[in-house]
């Protein structure tokens, strides 16, 4: 099951995270740290007046802040864009393929990452396309006194401004992370070993951080419940199929007339 999120002053939330030390998310300047979430978004219910400006995740600390949502541009859904707010002092980047009205229906996962050498990343990977991450990527220019102090999924800490939308398998960790990362992240509804927070987001009263952590979230609103994604299922390879390897090998030596592996196989 997932979080439904239908009105402005709803989110799942985290605060009163340390800031530095046992208990802290990211370094400072927002570094060495990941989020992610996974949202539907149905076209039935997708208004512009909930999406203007709304962020599927939100940093805050103090008056900084990192969000991956929607800008304000227009008047209409289809104007929107998708946009990282990498530094609300300066830096940002908008994904102009990604429109407001751009992969309704379809379960889109949502990541922020930070690691020393590519600096922060921010990117979307679509439920149909797993191994496909569509990224942002820049040098981190944050001040070093900048950490994760609230973490906010589908709208912004104050609570003004939400994404309509389903909301599941949120995952928190304190550490560096790549694109490569967030592909693994995704393609997982259990938590991990390292997660900070991993939460299911089962239905509307699943606080609970699976992670261990004991750092469950608050729900703001009246949240209702909705439907989870469903990963592909990986067809196993039996232990006596030959590999594609060794059925050329096999060829190269019993020489034309050799069988050859139907194109229904792995």
């Amino acid at each position: 099951m997932a979080l439904g999120l239908d009105l402005d002053t709803e989110s799942a939330q985290r605060s009163s995270i340390p800031s530095g030390g046992a208990g802290s998310l990211s370094g400072g300047a927002f570094t060495n740290c990941f989020a992610g979430v996974w949202v539907y978004r149905p076209s039935a219910t997708a208004t512009f007046a909930l999406t203007d400006g709304g962020a599927f995740i939100h940093y805050q600390s103090g008056a900084r802040e990192v969000y991956l949502g929607f800008n304000s541009t227009g008047v209409t859904l289809a104007d929107l864009n998708l946009r990282i707010i990498f530094n609300s002092a300066g830096g940002e980047a908008t994904f102009t393929e990604y429109r407001g009205d751009s992969f309704l229906d379809e379960w889109v996962y949502y990541f922020i990452a930070e690691n020393p050498t590519d600096g922060q990343i921010a990117g979307y990977i679509r439920l149909s396309d797993l191994t496909t991450a569509v990224t942002k990527t820049r040098a981190n220019d944050n001040g070093g006194s900048q950490y994760v102090n609230t973490l906010t999924f589908g709208n912004f800490s104050a609570n003004n401004t939400v994404i309509l939308g389903h909301y599941a398998y949120a995952r928190a960790r304190d550490s560096a992370a790549t694109t490569a990362d967030a592909k693994t992240y995704a393609a997982s509804s259990v938590a991990e070993a390292g997660d900070w927070g991993f939460w299911p987001l089962l239905d509307n009263a699943d606080t609970g951080d699976d992670s261990g952590n004991g750092r469950d979230l608050t729900f703001n609103g009246t949240l209702t419940t909705q439907t989870s994604p469903t990963f592909p299922t990986k067809v196993p390879r039996y232990a006596n199929t030959p590999r594609d390897d060794e059925l050329i090998a096999l060829g190269s030596v019993l020489g034309p007339y050799s069988w050859v592996k139907p194109q229904s196989w792995f």
